[in-house]
């Protein structure tokens, strides 16, 4: 125990040894219902940078003069968007690597976190003595995302089916249920809905201007917001 206690706080390990800690943290943190975990994959939409990143808003309010957006994008502006373009098919790529898209972005966190901190403490276990510390922190960081892509490739069905189901949700309008997380406000929270297959999980809110529910306080639902998938609910 003292030889591995030793080799996690070495130069080369520590800072992956590091970043357990906030992963760490907000398992535990989550596992209290202090705030929702994440259960969506990583949107595609927020990946693609390789669109021309202006706000054309104000320009089309007449806020912007056309000719100076016309004369500003003559310059660099081609050099901006190859370069976006790029960095969005690498982000793309990455996250299709390791299924980012359809396994929530915090269990892909964590499992490459973990692998690479396993993988950092291998090798420089067997190679430290004559392998350079950044070829050893490369591999690792390779074996850690292909650990990753093989560990989350059977997790894909499952998740998913969740997104699939939480798409098609079943109606709960009228329906009670208790509050989930520490408090239920106007900007978080999760309710628990009984159901006959099994408890549904819901994110909910109150309307603004409504006191906080505390964890295990019975509510109804009234709304949903199709846009945002958020169930507006009231104490019973």
């Amino acid at each position: 125990m003292k030889e591995i206690w030793q080799l996690a706080t070495s130069p080369g390990v520590l800072p992956a040894t590091l970043l357990l800690i906030p992963i760490l943290l907000y398992w535990i943190i989550g596992a209290l219902g202090v705030f929702n975990l994440d259960l969506d994959g990583v949107d595609p939409s927020a990946v693609d940078v390789g669109g021309d990143g202006m706000d054309h808003s104000a320009a089309d309010s007449g806020g912007v003069d056309s000719d100076s957006v016309d004369a500003a994008s003559d310059g660099s502006d081609g050099d901006g968007d190859h370069h976006d373009g790029v960095f969005a098919n690498i982000m793309g790529g990455m996250t299709r690597l390791v299924n980012a898209r359809d396994i929530p972005l915090m269990v892909v966190l964590t499992l490459i976190t973990i692998f690479f901190w396993g993988c950092l403490m291998i090798s420089h276990q067997l190679g430290a003595a004559f392998v350079p510390e950044w070829i050893l922190t490369l591999a690792s960081l390779a074996g850690a995302i292909l650990l990753t892509r093989l560990a989350t490739t059977p997790l894909r069905p499952f998740f998913l089916a969740l997104k699939k189901d939480s798409e098609n949700h079943l109606p709960v309008i009228g329906r009670t249920g208790i509050v989930r997380t520490y408090e239920l406000t106007d900007r978080s929270g999760q309710i628990e809905v009984p159901d006959r297959i099994g408890p549904m999980l819901l994110n909910a809110r109150l309307k603004p201007g409504i006191d906080p529910l505390k964890k295990g306080a019975e509510v109804i639902v009234f709304e949903y917001d199709s846009a945002s998938g958020i169930y507006y609910v009231k104490a019973l």
